[in-house]
């Protein structure tokens, strides 16, 4: 909202009106489109319009920038005193009337005596507070009574009607008081249960939160349950299981024996594995077995170690492996210790 019009010395041109409030620019600011308006008045239009007021372009609050030079011009031009009516003749300049407003000796003030509701200029106050003003305390009843007399009453004090008005008085300001008391303690109430509710929904989150974790953290257990089984089946923990020695005779499926090894095995000391490994030594490591193949399918696994491998003769010349032919393997393998066996080469 501008300055009031009537406010300054001077007639204030066109140029520094607000077209929408027609007063003085108060913080002006352009729009895109080189229209000035009060802040207090642009602002509001272009978030609920989002156009410029002669709607001449769209626009937003990044549209509009602040005319700095245009703001001190108008703070500079001078001002009557706002209190001008009650009798100030200062002309200061705009920037300056905050500072005018709080100093001003015709600024309204109110009496400070309990019960007068006189308002007076802040020069004149002075004395009516301590003059003339009929709330005005002059001392304490010599009677007996001990109320404080006012100066528009010393003379006709009554002590017990004064008693009677003072009890009076003060009942009203208890029911007062109970009445606010009873304000603030339903208020309280109310507040209070609102935040009972805000606690109740909270801990229903709370829960429901509580569960879906409970929920994941199952599904994860389970998974690792299973995976740890999978590991379990390829493991080659001695303390769970004990090497045996086995022989199986394996025929090419489609021009393969389904299983992988790696090279030669050669144990490394172990407090659990020394003893059960040493009788290894020169064996090569299953490293893969092929699924449904005739490996898999006569018990070769993964770790199992191969020991000496014998080829059937393919007619009368014996061959290393020739086509179609049987490979007796003798292997190491682990099982468990309730079912461990050696099967004689």
């Amino acid at each position: 909202m501008g300055f009031d019009v009537d406010a300054f010395v001077s007639t204030v041109g066109e140029e520094l009106r607000c077209e929408l409030c027609r007063g003085v620019l108060d913080n002006p600011l352009r729009t895109a489109c080189s229209h000035v308006f009060c802040s207090g008045c642009i602002l509001p239009w272009v978030v609920s319009t989002g156009r410029c007021p002669r709607g001449c372009q769209r626009l937003t609050p990044e549209d509009l920038g602040n005319e700095l030079e245009l703001r001190d011009c108008i703070l500079n031009l001078s001002v009557h005193c706002e209190y001008k009516d009650r009798g100030c003749k200062m002309l200061v300049r705009l920037r300056e009337m905050g500072v005018h407003r709080a100093d001003c000796d015709h600024r309204p003030v109110p009496c400070k005596n309990d019960g007068c509701k006189l308002v007076l200029s802040s020069r004149e106050m002075e004395k009516h507070v301590t003059g003339d003003c009929p709330y005005k305390e002059v001392g304490v009843c010599p009677k007996g009574c001990s109320l404080v007399l006012l100066q528009s009453t010393v003379g006709s004090h009554d002590c017990v009607s004064a008693l009677r008005a003072y009890i009076a008085g003060q009942e009203n300001r208890i029911n007062t008081m109970e009445t606010e008391l009873q304000r603030a303690g339903m208020m309280a109430s109310k507040r209070e249960r609102e935040l009972v509710n805000q606690i109740t929904l909270l801990q229903n989150e709370n829960q429901l939160q509580s569960l879906e974790f409970q929920r994941k953290l199952s599904e994860i257990s389970t998974k690792l349950k299973k995976s740890s089984n999978k590991c379990a089946d390829v493991s080659t923990n001695t303390d769970d299981a004990v090497w045996r020695a086995l022989t199986v005779t394996l025929q090419r499926q489609g021009g393969a024996l389904g299983f992988n090894i790696m090279g030669g095995f050669t144990p490394e000391p172990n407090n659990n594995e020394t003893a059960k490994r040493g009788e290894m030594a020169g064996g090569v490591e299953v490293s893969r077995v092929t699924e449904n193949s005739p490996a898999e399918k006569n018990g070769l696994k993964i770790h199992d170690i191969i020991t000496q491998w014998r080829v059937k003769r393919w007619g009368q010349v014996e061959t290393i492996d020739p086509p179609g032919s049987r490979l007796h393997t003798d292997i190491q393998t682990q099982g468990p210790r309730s079912k461990a066996s050696k099967v004689p080469h």
